[in-house]
């Protein structure tokens, strides 16, 4: 299969048959509660993950979890409590969202707090290596001294950036940044350097050095981090050893709300909290599907009406389909298997619209072989099977499996006694009460 890589601007083959592969995922910081959009690039890797397990791959995937910086300790300020139960409190927000939208457990999710020493183990040795430098109480990355590896991923050129608009004078050149910074508020920790705290940037390479041997087959995060995040990891692993951090490089796109970016100053951050609370976690899913992966997304109420109503229908479909599969004593098939054209679809760099456009024909082919049940019911069992699989195994949607009731198995028999007897009224009547609990 191929995925796009960002750093080289072309699609990258991902071999199917190796026995391991390795994710990391720019994962949330915890000043406040997440949003739907902290959520896309955490459902890529989860689709991601699945696929890959299908393939009989095993699959370590880590996510980050920055649970102290500027913006934990400021929230802490205001609410006039420790930073420690701000990041706390988001964090549990946080685990208690992945469950209600289905995502698969990363093999680690490490967080800042918990791996200060990790964190300085690696500013250490690019201190070392003369890559680092300290100057005013903090510690800097010396871009200038690797800045023929800088600005690649980004397409940006280091000579033509514009050094006014840094304002840190304890810095050598105007790129480089924090590794360790000396600071007024918030919590500290003891170092060779002094009292304080980590910079943003070095977290993920050095968690990537410590849980996944240094390189990851593909490395996940928001477009918005391409600069100067992730070139400040591919640059602090290129001192370190010279060598890549990442196979492949994803990237996916913004989110938008009604055309305007989500923006605390404009008041539309979305809270996934309250998206969840009105919606189906389905509804998100199939949103984020809706466009590829590494396109924005425009959240709209039209947007929003066909998800929810899509999935409705799926569920509804599917009730019927299993309840009446029930009904006839039919075992339904267990496939784990993947149509072509929808596996076609997926191995072309997760082509998310292709993938919805293709599960759609199979909904439509569900709704055909349905109509004349008995007819059709080895290829409506094995359309179905297949069908469910994907939707649930590999795109993660949640479809609750339905048991019919004796008394529905009842209703349902009366009803065809009814028509055969040729008491059409009374068989309508049966009819409806059947439509509204999904058998028909």
């Amino acid at each position: 299969m191929k995925i796009f890589n960002t750093l080289t601007q072309k699609k990258e083959n991902i071999d199917l048959s190796k026995q391991t592969l390795k994710i990391y995922v720019c994962g949330p910081t915890v000043y406040s509660e997440l949003h739907i959009g902290n959520m896309r690039p955490l459902i890529l890797a989860d689709v991601l993950t699945r696929y890959f397990r299908h393939h009989k791959i095993e699959v370590k995937t880590v996510v980050n979890i920055t649970d102290i910086d500027d913006k934990i300790i400021l929230s802490a300020k205001q609410q006039n409590v420790d930073e420690k139960y701000i990041s706390e409190t988001n964090i549990k927000n946080y685990r208690e969202n992945q469950q209600k939208l289905n995502l698969l457990t990363p093999t680690c999710e490490p967080q800042v707090t918990n791996e200060i020493d990790t964190i300085l183990n690696y500013i250490d040795k690019l201190f070392d290596l003369n890559a680092a430098y300290k100057s005013g109480g903090n510690v800097y990355f010396n871009v200038k001294k690797f800045s023929k590896v800088y600005g690649k991923l980004s397409n940006q050129n280091l000579e033509k950036m514009n050094e006014t608009l840094d304002n840190d004078k304890n810095k050598k050149y105007f790129a480089d940044f924090v590794l360790w910074k000396n600071t007024d508020g918030g919590i500290k920790w003891d170092s060779k350097y002094g009292k304080g705290r980590p910079g943003w940037h070095t977290q993920c390479v050095a968690f990537i050095e410590k849980f996944l041997q240094g390189f990851v087959d593909i490395h996940i995060g928001g477009v918005d981090l391409k600069f100067p995040h992730h070139e400040n990891e591919i640059i602090q692993k290129y001192a370190y050893d010279q060598k890549p951090l990442a196979n492949i490089w994803m990237h996916n796109g913004s989110l938008n709300i009604f055309g305007v970016k989500m923006s605390k100053s404009l008041g539309n951050i979305l809270k996934i909290k309250d998206f969840l609370n009105n919606n189906d976690p389905n509804t998100l899913r199939y949103i984020f599907y809706k466009s590829s992966y590494e396109a924005p997304i425009n959240l709209n109420s039209s947007l929003l009406t066909e998800a929810k109503t899509k999935v409705a229908a799926w569920d509804s479909l599917f009730q019927k389909v299993s309840k009446n599969f029930q009904i006839q004593g039919i075992r339904l098939q267990e496939k784990n298997e993947i149509d072509s054209e929808i596996e076609q679809a997926i191995q072309d760099d997760f082509n998310f619209p292709n993938i919805l456009s293709e599960v759609d024909k199979k909904i439509t082919e569900i709704h055909t072989l349905y109509k004349n049940f008995e007819k059709n019911v080895t290829k409506l069992n094995d359309c179905f099977s297949k069908t469910i699989y994907c939707l649930k195994t590999i795109l993660g949607f949640v479809f609750e499996d339905v048991q019919i009731t004796t008394e529905e198995k009842k209703l349902y028999e009366e009803w065809c006694t009814k028509k055969s007897e040729k008491k059409y009224q009374e068989a309508d009547k049966i009819r409806k009460i059947l439509i509204e609990k999904s058998i028909l």
